[in-house]
């Protein structure tokens, strides 16, 4: 028998419709199509989308139709949402389908909920339609197929474009900007012509914001249509932050300067970049993947590096830094690394190979010229005759050449971690450690330093070598390493000294001639002599040039003026000159003529006998001098008398006075009190007859001196600590300052006299709560300077040029009221000639200034 009834599907496409009228034909069914909603059962795919299957379930089940809900696939959620729903069953394939709507079919009339009256059923019905309504986050509108809006259903009036009593009853062309009425109007008639879903999205303003919105259109009867109403705005600005990202991800992908690339296995490009396409010479990306479809075969030079990295991505997914050759469109053979992850799906199965690719060809280049260079650097460390090595800061080696072997004897290997100390000369350490100090403190580290020394060949004999040291430095700049470049030097140390043996002779032949013969260059640089004479005030072996001689300046602009014109004119020039020497006055005659070329002969005859009378005058204005040296001796010796006379009186004075009072039998804290000023009075007789002594003792003979080394940084600290107390008591300060201060070796005694004495006149003229300051430091390699500084008035210039001279004292410059006898400072002059010394003031800006210079080494030959 075959059963005919009216099935109602909903969200099915045509395949799956054809396939289920077959199914119900085979079952001995004719089943009808039914467009309109009094179908006999509803059949809804629920798959099609949550909310349409929710809103076609709401309307049929007012309608009470049984319900069979089709979803592949489906899931346990959706199952569970159907079937509280009110659905008949709920199935996720086509195999139970016949016999499901056959059940369906034999339901009782009755109202579907379970309710014996159809309207009380439809009364529940409805109130749980418009609960599901507000539930739900859409607007949902039933239409006219013409546009005016019928009905409404939604849980937040808000959303409205504009309220229920606007709009209901009234077309859509009346209610809705221009633009969006006729877009759902058009969308209305497809509806209505396809009798199928119809999607749209569009733009509306709303409550003052703008949103996207999306419309799915519905047919529902004959003449209406629902529509369902979801606000995207916030999916559609995900959307566009995804374009955004995808839109940046393009712009880097197709602008990065190196390559980036998507491949297959196989090794043909899926995408790439312009960059890759330029590195390989390509003219565009389309070009390079057209061209290359077999990396390992066209771009790799060697086809097996391919297998290798494939061989690499199955071991561990991602290589990075893989380098090889690849060849270029345009045959150049460049150097590549790329880094590649693989990318594969859920199941582990590889999709594509991605990644970058750097051309290294020029990192490479740099590595390959640092290889040759240093192989060259190492053929020239081999086969150098000078000896290179290599020191740690400290100066172990750390590398010496295979020429230390015929410089020092010993082999590298012999060398190696040793210390250079134990090979140098003892007379050489400090020198050798100055100039290492130097090259490790100079900015910049790369300073070259070079320097002669001597060193012990493994014989015990000493050899003079010259070395040439520069500092390696590391990123920072600072010095990590020492660079040496040593060469024997002995024969030139002993030309040197047969040179200076040679001048020495000639100097010793010349002498003995009376005139001199020097042969110039017209520029003045002089090429020859034939003799020397006292008159050049120096020896020609240690000149080149006419600058060099010590001679007036006139003499120097009058000889290279004769020199110019013989070589002009070559005609004779001849001018006269003066110079004074160790026995007077002597005249001379300059005779320049030009010889060849750019050459001329200068001869210096004396001539003067000429000029006799000019010398008789100048021994009157000696004799002149004289007796103004004898006035200012007599002065001297009033000076000395008066202040003698007055020193000497004044503590007599005192001590009688004080004598007095003694015999009038004071009490106990004055007996005292004139004893100590007996005591002081007594001192200051006796200091005063001390500093007389000292002073005719230096002026008679010569002091006895014992020089000794003396270590300042130490020994100056001891002798200042007397003064401590006293600097405190004047409330004053007193700070010692060095500056890299070798050792000195002089005779302690004076120098300590001498320092006791400048130390003391500080004390003296620096005012309450004023500063004093020693500084130490070395002006000359030969030299050490001593400055005692300190703050008071300013000493007039009138004044500092008599500072030094007996019984001198500066005008009301003692704040201390301490007195003096004025021959400390003269003291201190003798002394420190007798050591060889300088002693200098100076006085300015409120502060004075004593100078001691002394050599480094008492006895040594003074400074020039």
């Amino acid at each position: 028998m075959v059963h005919s009834f009216r099935i109602l599907l909903v969200g099915l496409v045509e395949p799956t419709v054809s396939g289920l009228m077959a199914q119900f034909q085979q079952a001995g069914y004719c089943p009808e199509y039914q467009i309109q909603p009094d179908a006999s059962v509803l059949l809804q795919d629920w798959d099609v989308a949550l909310v349409e299957g929710q809103v076609a379930l709401a309307v049929l089940q007012v309608a009470t139709r049984p319900v069979v809900i089709l979803a592949i696939p489906g899931s346990v959620v959706q199952a569970v949402a159907v079937m509280k729903a009110g659905a008949i069953d709920y199935l996720t394939s086509t195999e139970n389908l016949v016999p499901t709507v056959c059940q369906a079919l034999t339901q009782p009339t009755r109202g579907f909920f379970g309710h014996e009256h159809p309207e009380a059923a439809l009364r529940q019905s409805t109130a749980q339609l418009k609960k599901i309504f507000e539930s739900l986050p859409d607007l949902y509108f039933r239409l006219s197929t013409d546009g005016t809006i019928l009905g409404y259903q939604g849980g937040l009036e808000a959303r409205l474009y504009t309220p229920p009593e606007q709009f209901l009853g009234r077309p859509l062309n009346q209610v809705l900007p221009v633009e969006v009425a006729q877009l759902l109007e058009q969308a209305i008639a497809q509806v209505v012509q396809t009798r199928s879903l119809v999607k749209i999205e569009y733009s509306l303003l709303v409550q003052g914001a703008l949103g996207n919105f999306e419309a799915r259109l519905l047919p529902l009867l004959e003449d209406q249509l629902i529509v369902v109403i979801r606000d995207i705005t916030a999916d559609h600005h995900k959307e566009l932050e995804r374009t955004h990202a995808e839109a940046k991800y393009r712009s880097i992908f197709e602008n990065a300067m190196e390559g980036m690339f998507q491949t297959t296995a196989q090794g043909g490009y899926l995408s790439a970049n312009p960059a890759l396409a330029r590195m390989y010479s390509y003219t565009s990306v389309e070009q390079l993947m057209q061209a290359v479809t077999d990396l390992g075969q066209q771009l790799y030079v060697n086809p097996e590096h391919r297998a290798d990295f494939i061989r690499l991505m199955e071991r561990q997914s991602e290589v990075t830094g893989f380098e090889t050759q690849a060849r270029c469109r345009d045959g150049r053979i460049i150097w590549i690394a790329e880094n590649v992850r693989a990318v594969r799906d859920e199941q582990g199965q590889l999709l594509y190979y991605e990644g970058t690719v750097e051309d290294i060809t020029q990192r490479k280049q740099a590595e390959a010229a640092l290889r040759e260079s240093e192989e060259r650097y190492r053929i020239l460390a081999e086969h150098a005759t000078d000896m290179i090595s290599r020191h740690a800061l400290s100066g172990p080696f750390l590398y010496a050449s295979p020429a230390c072997l015929k410089l020092l004897g010993y082999t590298p290997e012999e060398l190696i971690n040793t210390t250079p100390n134990q090979f140098f000369h003892p007379e050489d350490l400090y020198l050798i450690e100055t100039m290492r100090s130097i090259m490790l403190s100079t900015i910049p580290s790369t300073t070259t330093i070079t320097f002669d020394y001597r060193a012990r060949h493994k014989s015990g004999e000493y050899i003079w070598f010259e070395t040439t040291s520069q500092g390696v430095p590391d990123d920072s700049g600072m010095v990590q390493e020492i660079i040496a470049v040593s060469r024997n030097i002995n024969q030139r140390k002993q030309t040197e000294v047969a040179l200076r043996q040679s001048e020495e002779r000639t100097r010793a032949l010349l002498d003995a001639i009376p005139d001199i013969i020097l042969r110039y260059r017209v520029d003045g640089t002089m090429l020859d002599f034939k003799t020397c004479h006292p008159s050049l005030n120096a020896q020609p072996a240690w000149f080149e040039s006419l600058s060099e001689l010590d001679l007036p300046a006139v003499v120097k602009d009058q000889l290279l003026t004769a020199l110019q014109l013989a070589g002009v004119t070559g005609e004779l020039q001849t001018y006269e000159y003066q110079l004074t020497q160790s026995d007077g006055l002597h005249s001379y005659e300059a005779r320049v003529i030009h010889c060849n070329l750019d050459e001329a002969v200068c001869i210096i005859r004396d001539i003067s006998d000429r000029v006799a009378a000019l010398a008789q005058r100048e021994a009157l204005e000696v004799a002149e001098l004289r007796m103004q040296e004898l006035q200012k001796l007599s002065r001297l010796k009033d000076d000395f008398l008066s202040t003698v006379s007055h020193e000497l009186r004044t503590p007599m004075t005192n001590m009688r006075m004080v004598i007095r009072m003694l015999r009038s039998s004071p009490s106990e804290a004055k007996l005292q009190t004139y004893l100590q000023i007996l005591d002081a009075e007594c001192d200051r007789e006796t200091n005063l007859i001390n500093d007389l002594l000292d002073l005719q003792r230096l002026e008679e003979t010569t002091k006895f001196l014992t020089p000794v080394l003396i270590e300042l940084t130490t020994w100056l600290p001891e002798l200042l600590l007397p003064f401590q107390e006293r600097v405190r008591a004047n409330q004053q300060t007193l700070a010692l300052q060095f500056a890299s201060v070798p050792p000195i070796t002089s005779d302690r005694p004076s120098l300590e006299r001498i320092l006791v004495e400048l130390v003391n006149n500080a004390c003296k003229y620096t005012p309450q709560g004023a500063a004093m300051q020693i500084k130490v430091h070395c002006p000359t390699e030969t030299l050490i300077a001593i400055q005692v500084i300190n703050q008071g008035p300013t000493i007039p210039p009138e004044d500092l040029t008599r500072i030094f001279e007996k019984f001198y004292r500066i005008p009301n410059a003692d704040p201390w009221q301490q007195g003096g006898t004025g021959l400390g400072l003269a003291l201190v002059k003798r002394l420190t000639a007798q050591l060889q010394g300088t002693i200098t003031v100076q006085s300015e800006a409120e502060e004075i200034i004593f100078t001691l210079t002394l050599p480094r080494e008492l006895g040594a030959p003074p400074p020039q």
